[in-house]
């Protein structure tokens, strides 16, 4: 066993005939070296992993709704299917909107011919000069401007028709998947109701919320520092989804109650994955450092620090860390290889002390 000698000088009388001397004696005391566990360090390639819940989302949705009322002739889809930007999904009977256009076209014929009546009737006027009343020459210029205004009417008419009538047929406004529908020809719609669902899955995002220092010092790691970022995703049954994903979007506001801010992030689908699922969203940086029992990090108000064994004797080492799995710590600054950290036994050690190494 390692010992520390100490000598202790101590003072007694002795009283002898005649005389009293004081005589100093050396008395040996053994003080046992503080018992300490170490550990050689080992720099190496860390994954660093924190988890994010949330559920996948498409790139884009949208519900199609009817914009008419009418009954339904034609569905061109299945649930489930792709479909594209322009397809075909419905066609609903347009024959009462097709007798409204017809009417409206009608109606315009009929103010035209009055307008090129009325047009003709007042030129007339205007040439017949004095031969015709100031009050005939107003009553024709009057029937012209009600007949081009009504011709106006008409015209707007119209075109509100055709965009009803267009209506009839539901194209799909976006490629993508679409979705389940209770709706089959002969079915009733009525104007707002939903008719089916489209989305454009060929990506799929997630928003987590990630508290305000890693996000910060995620983008300066990015930007400063050798760090390299990988973000995957895992699912309830396990699997780990292969594609790598890619950051869409940082929230510009700081949730006051959570202290987190919302992020986005991005993922190619290999069709594998469907809006909606739960999702577990890994952020794993790849830092060189070594890792230490969590124990052997001591903390003060200057910072954290590991003590070492350098030349026999203890001394003290500020650190940078990050959380790794268990009671394992990252020491990502501070230390190189092949140096002597205490990892047990750290409690009453100072720089400078003798320590008994076990093991």
């Amino acid at each position: 066993m390692n010992i520390r000698t100490v000598l202790l000088p101590f003072t007694f009388p002795l009283i002898l005939v005649g005389c009293q001397e004081q005589l100093a004696e050396a008395v040996v005391v053994d003080i046992p070296l503080p018992k300490v566990k170490t550990q050689l360090t080992y720099i190496e390639n860390i994954n660093i992993d924190r988890s994010y819940p949330g559920y996948l989302e498409p790139m884009e949705s949208v519900d199609l709704k009817a914009r008419v009322s009418a009954t339904i002739l034609e569905k061109h889809f299945v649930p489930g299917q792709e479909v594209k930007k322009g397809d075909l999904l419905f066609r609903l009977d347009n024959q009462e909107f097709k007798l409204a256009l017809l009417k409206l076209d009608a109606e315009k014929a009929r103010i035209t011919a009055r307008s090129m009546s009325a047009q003709k009737n007042y030129q007339r006027a205007k040439k017949m000069g004095q031969a015709i009343s100031q009050q005939q020459l107003e009553a024709n210029e009057t029937e012209l401007k009600l007949a081009k205004a009504e011709l106006a009417a008409v015209e707007h008419e119209i075109k509100h028709a055709q965009i009803i009538l267009s209506r009839t047929e539901i194209f799909s406004p976006i490629t993508g998947r679409i979705g389940q529908t209770d709706w089959s020809p002969g079915d009733l719609i009525q104007d707002g109701e939903l008719l089916v669902n489209v989305v454009d899955d060929s990506k799929v995002k997630i928003k987590v919320s990630i508290d305000e220092e890693t996000v910060l010092k995620t983008v300066d790691d990015y930007r400063h520092s050798d760090i390299d970022y990988s973000v995957h995703l895992n699912f309830v049954d396990g699997r780990y989804y292969d594609n790598q994903g890619r950051l869409e979007y940082v929230d510009n506001t700081v949730n006051s109650k959570t202290g987190s801010l919302q992020v986005g992030f991005l993922f190619d689908n290999d069709d594998s994955v469907f809006a909606g699922q739960y999702a577990k969203l890994t952020l794993r940086s790849s830092i060189n450092g070594t890792l230490l029992p969590e124990k052997s990090v001591t903390a003060d108000p200057t910072g954290q620090f590991v003590y070492l064994v350098e030349e026999g004797v203890v001394a003290r080492r500020t650190v940078e860390t990050q959380p790794f799995e268990g009671d394992q710590v990252a020491i990502t600054k501070g230390l190189v290889a092949n140096e002597i950290v205490i990892v047990e036994g750290v409690q009453k050690l100072a720089p400078g002390m003798a320590v008994d190494i076990e093991g």
